[in-house]
């Protein structure tokens, strides 16, 4: 099984798409119509899915009060809804565990995002064949810099990630 932790925010919207929706924060751009992400970003998370056959890990902040089975539910029927994602079983199959906490201090403090992800391996029944990283967030883990993709926040992801994900299987 291959693995891909997706982040949302500056990867399927982007500043890029604040100014086309002209929303007030690009964090904000849920309406009754659905998300609203860029459909060419969409698109290519779409085609690289399904040409490698990933698996969608939600590591975004968006998976904030929700299940996974309210995830997977949303995202495969908003997917193929709002952006004609053709596979209607959208290869969603959970989310990174929340590891924001309460210290004996009384603060609280959050791990950070690459924490996360490997938690969410370290629980795994067994090791994914592989996995990659899609955030426009750089706070990874040493160890999994080579499995990252850095994307712009500014514009969102790019078709250079479809070629980076290509030279990754060659």
């Amino acid at each position: 099984m291959k693995l891909l932790f997706l982040d949302i925010d500056g990867v399927l919207n982007s500043y890029r798409t604040y100014y086309v929706w002209g929303s007030g924060d690009p964090c904000m751009l849920l309406t009754n119509d659905g998300p609203k992400l860029d459909p060419v970003a969409v698109a290519l998370l779409e085609k690289v899915v399904n040409l490698y056959d990933f698996k969608i890990i939600l590591s975004s902040t968006w998976r904030f009060g929700y299940t996974d089975e309210e995830i997977i539910n949303q995202w495969k029927v908003g997917m193929s809804m709002h952006y004609g994602w053709k596979n209607p079983l959208i290869p969603i199959i959970g989310q990174t565990p929340d590891l924001t906490g309460m210290v004996d201090s009384g603060l609280w403090v959050s791990k950070t995002r690459g924490a996360e992800i490997q938690a969410y391996i370290d629980n795994l029944d067994s090791a994914p064949d592989d996995w990659n990283i899609l955030d426009d967030d750089s706070d990874m883990l040493e160890s999994q810099k080579s499995r990252f993709y850095n994307v712009d926040r500014q514009i969102g992801i790019t078709d250079r990630f479809p070629v980076w994900v290509e030279d990754r299987y060659k």
